[in-house]
C-alpha cells in the first residue's frame, strides 16, 4: 500500500507500508511480557509496559518527502490532492491560491495554474480565500474556493510520456472513456477555461459528482446543501442571468421552543454516484447526520415543496462537531464518520443506529478513507496526533493493523490504487519458484548410503 500525505506546511510525503501485519492484538499478556524483558534485556531497567501495540522497523514502512523543492512555511500549505484519471500526474492544491501537477514517479512540478491571490495582510486564516474542493477530469482541473469562485481549466501535458507505466494499467485504471465526454466540458476544452462567481460565500465544502462532472455540491456555515449544474451555470451566465442551484436543501423545522435551528455543514457527499444523482449525505458542525433526496415528488405525506427538499431523517451522532464523511467502498448503506474528539464509527443507514466504532485515535481526524485490496477491506485516517493509522474492516472486531508516526500534523490522506494492484507472476518466474522449492525439498534430505 502507497499513501500520499499532505501536513501544515505544505509538504507531500508518501508512505509506502512493506508489512501490513504489524498490530497483533491477539497475542496474550504473558507473550508480550516476554517479548519486552527479551529485547529490553541490555538495558538497566526493564520494560514492564503491557500495550497492545508493537514497535515499528523502519524496514516495514518507507516514508520520502514528494514535493523535494519546495520551501516548508504555512503559507505554502496544501489543502487537497487528487489524481488524473490515467493515474500519471499528482494535482494539488495550495493555500497560495494555486494549483500544481506533478508527476506522481518523479515528484517533478510540470506546471502551475493560478486561481486566486489570498490577502496576506489578514491576520486570521478563516477570513482568508481557500480552496474547499478539488477534482480532476479528462485534463479538467475543477476547483471552488469558499468565496464561491469557481473554475475550470485545461491543463495540457500531451507532450509529457511516462515511459515507465504501463498502457495496460493505465487503461484498467481510467475510470471514464474519453469518447463520453461530455458536450459542455467539451466547449470549456474548446475555450481552455471558464470562470465564474456563485454568489454564495461561507462555503466548507465542494464535491463533483464522478459519474457526470456536470453536477456538484457546495455547503457551509449558513449554507445549506445545494445541488449544482454546470449545464444551467453556462447558460445563465451567457444571458446575463441570476445563477441559481438546480436543487436546494431546506432546513430543519424548529425545535421545540419554536426556534431556527442553525445550520454548518462541514462535509457532504454523493452516496451514489449516478447521473443524474440521486441521494446525498451531510453531516454539521451540531453533531447530525442528515440524507437528501433529489428525486421526491410531492405526494400524501409531502403535500409542500419544502418538505420535499427537507431531509430523510437527522441523526444525532454523539455531541461534538462532526468533521469527516466517508461512505465504505463495500457497501454503500455503511457510512463513517468522525468528530472532532477523534471518535471514528460507522452508521448503519438502514437502521440508522451505530454499528462499529474504531479505537486508538488521540486527536481530530482531518481525514479518512475507505479502500479494499483482495477481499479484505480496510479504512485509513490520519489527524493532528500526527499518526497514520489503517483499521482492518470485520464483522465482528475492528482490527488496527498499521500505525506510525509522522512528526508534523497531517491534514489529507490519498491511496495510490495502483499499490493495490497485486503484481501477476509469469509462467517462467512460477516454474522457477517451483523448481526451487522442489530442489530445497531434496536437499534437506539425508543421504543414504
Amino acid at each position: 500500500m502507497k499513501f500520499f500525505l499532505l501536513d501544515y506546511v505544505g509538504q507531500i510525503k508518501t508512505v509506502t507500508l512493506l508489512n501490513h501485519d504489524l498490530i497483533d492484538e491477539k497475542k496474550s499478556k504473558k507473550q508480550k511480557l516476554s517479548e519486552n524483558t527479551t529485547n529490553d534485556n541490555h538495558s538497566s531497567i526493564p520494560n514492564t509496559s503491557t500495550k497492545k501495540t508493537k514497535k515499528i522497523e523502519k524496514k516495514d514502512f518507507e516514508v520520502l518527502k514528494f514535493n523535494k523543492n519546495e520551501e516548508m512555511e504555512k503559507k505554502n500549505a496544501i489543502d487537497f490532492i487528487t489524481f488524473s484519471n490515467n493515474l500519471k500526474f499528482l494535482i494539488s492544491a495550495n493555500a497560495t491560491g494555486k494549483v500544481s501537477v506533478y508527476n506522481v514517479e518523479t515528484g517533478t512540478l510540470l506546471k502551475t495554474i493560478e486561481c486566486f491571490n489570498p490577502d496576506w495582510t489578514v491576520k486570521k486564516e478563516e477570513h482568508r480565500e481557500k480552496f474547499i474542493g478539488l477534482s480532476e477530469y479528462n485534463n479538467i482541473i475543477m476547483t471552488c474556493t469558499d468565496k464561491g469562485n469557481l473554475k475550470y481549466e485545461v491543463y495540457d501535458l500531451s507532450h509529457y510520456k511516462n515511459n515507465n507505466a504501463s498502457d495496460e494499467n493505465n487503461e484498467k485504471s481510467t475510470p471514464i472513456e474519453e469518447e463520453e465526454i461530455l458536450e459542455t466540458l467539451i466547449d470549456i476544452k474548446n475555450n481552455e477555461k471558464f470562470e465564474i462567481n456563485l454568489n454564495i460565500d461561507n462555503l466548507c465544502k465542494f464535491k463533483v459528482n464522478k459519474k457526470n462532472p456536470n453536477y456538484f455540491i457546495t455547503g457551509g456555515k449558513e449554507r445549506d446543501l445545494m445541488l449544482w449544474d454546470l449545464r444551467d451555470i453556462m447558460k445563465s451566465s451567457q444571458q446575463n442571468d441570476k445563477i441559481q442551484p438546480a436543487w436546494k436543501a431546506k432546513n430543519v423545522p424548529h425545535n421545540f421552543l419554536d426556534l431556527r435551528q442553525p445550520v454548518w455543514v462541514t462535509d457532504l457527499a454523493f452516496l451514489d454516484q449516478c447521473d443524474p444523482p440521486q441521494k446525498a449525505l451531510v453531516i454539521t458542525g451540531y453533531s447530525e447526520l442528515r440524507m437528501y433526496d433529489f428525486t421526491l415528488e410531492l405526494d400524501e405525506k409531502r403535500k409542500n415543496k419544502r418538505d420535499i427538499n427537507r431531509p430523510l431523517f437527522n441523526l444525532k451522532v454523539g455531541e461534538n462537531v462532526l468533521k469527516c464523511l466517508e461512505i465504505c467502498c463495500s457497501d454503500p448503506n455503511l457510512v463513517l464518520v468522525s468528530d472532532t474528539l477523534g471518535n471514528l464509527v460507522q452508521i448503519n443507514l438502514k437502521t440508522l443506529k451505530v454499528c462499529g466504532s474504531f479505537k486508538g485515535t488521540a486527536g481530530t481526524l482531518k481525514c479518512i478513507k475507505s479502500f479494499r485490496k483482495g477481499e479484505k477491506k480496510y479504512i485509513s485516517g490520519v489527524g493532528l496526533d500526527r499518526f497514520l493509522r489503517v483499521w482492518e474492516l470485520d464483522e465482528n472486531n475492528n482490527r488496527l493493523v498499521y500505525k506510525s508516526y509522522l512528526k508534523q500534523k497531517l491534514s489529507f490522506i490519498l491511496l495510490d490504487e495502483n499499490s493495490l494492484i497485486e503484481p501477476v507472476d509469469s509462467e517462467e518466474n512460477s516454474k522457477r519458484k517451483k523448481k526451487s522449492k522442489i530442489d530445497g525439498i531434496w536437499g534437506d534430505m539425508e543421504r543414504v548410503s
